[in-house]
């Protein structure tokens, strides 16, 4: 007989109970932290001071901790979030090495040894160490255009073979 049949209260009370779980869970203010953001270009090499960024809050955990002030290890462009892999130490050229701009992985921070492999077909390859100085905008899009110093006796050669597309470089120096 179904009118004998207990009413679904306890299975009613607990799903008003769910959907009142869910509608305070989703109301709930999202956690955030402030990160600073560019607040204008800012050129590689520049000190980054509280003048110079928008503090912009984000979900935690989106970029690591920034301490600021900084020096800009690469050129960073307005509104971009400023991150550990765009500020480091000043990085200088060795006394008299001059500098080339190339392309090289991504993970080329300043301050990496790099090996460039200089030749081609028609000629033996020989390897020339270089330190990478700092980033420079541009780039493709599976690496980022680096600038490396070289030494002195080998700049003409590395910068022959960077023209005629004879240049590879190799990260780990």
């Amino acid at each position: 007989m179904y009118w004998l049949a207990r009413p679904p209260y306890l299975r009613m009370a607990l799903a008003a109970m769910i959907a009142v779980f869910a509608l305070a869970r989703d109301l709930r203010p999202a956690q955030t932290v402030q990160h600073p953001f560019a607040r204008h270009s800012i050129a590689a090499g520049s000190e980054i001071t509280a003048t110079d960024v928008e503090m912009k809050p984000i979900p935690p955990d989106v970029f690591p901790l920034v301490d600021l002030p900084a020096l800009a290890a690469r050129p960073i462009d307005a509104g971009a979030p400023i991150t550990a892999r765009d500020t480091g130490p000043g990085v200088t050229a060795p006394e008299g090495w001059p500098s080339i701009a190339v392309e090289t992985p991504f993970d080329a921070a300043p301050g990496s040894e790099v090996v460039l492999v200089v030749g081609g077909v028609d000629m033996v390859p020989i390897t020339v160490p270089g330190v990478v100085t700092g980033t420079a905008a541009g780039g493709s899009f599976d690496a980022a255009l680096t600038t490396i110093a070289v030494p002195p006796d080998l700049a003409i050669d590395v910068a022959v073979a960077h023209r005629t597309g004879q240049l590879e470089v190799l990260l780990g120096g």
